[in-house]
């Protein structure tokens, strides 16, 4: 598949505050690790794009520590759609599940409505070889499973 984007990066308040801005053209689902567009049963597949918004903003509090967050807009392909694995969709044996009425089965693998994308982060680099970043993602629901909160930490180290 293929997607466009326009990107707009301005650093403003004498280079301490950067501002990037990006416009995605995209039928992209969670960012294209679960597929492409959308496909109501086995029948009805589309590749409809739509255009979704990013943000991220960066502060430099000091020469070198930065804080900041970014935005990530998602689309709604996918919610309450069974899962297709290998090509296999599975809307039939979720309506198998759902007859069964039992508790957490019936939508076991039906899709949650995807969620947008949000972090916050503090990077440090205390020289030209080391840097720290550690951030809060809050990536909510991804296919089958909701509320993918949590922290993230990263270190990187130059010889």
């Amino acid at each position: 598949d293929w997607e466009a984007y326009a990107a707009f990066t301005k650093v403003f308040f004498r280079y301490s505050t950067l501002v990037n801005l990006v416009a995605r053209y995209t039928s992209a689902n969670q960012i294209g690790l679960v597929g492409f567009g959308r496909c109501d049963g086995l029948q009805g597949c589309s590749n409809d794009k739509e255009v979704r918004f990013e943000a991220s903003v960066a502060h430099l509090v000091a020469k070198n520590t930065a804080i900041g967050f970014e935005y990530q807009q998602h689309g709604d392909n996918l919610d309450g759609r069974s899962i297709n694995v290998g090509g296999l969709n599975l809307t039939g044996l979720t309506e198998l599940l759902d007859g069964l009425s039992v508790d957490g089965l019936s939508n076991a693998l039906q899709q949650e409505e995807e969620s947008d994308w949000w972090d916050i982060f503090f990077a440090y680099a205390p020289n030209k070889k080391i840097s720290f970043v550690i951030a809060y993602l809050m990536l909510g629901n991804i296919s089958v499973s909701p509320d993918n909160n949590g922290f993230y930490f990263s270190t990187h180290l130059t010889f």
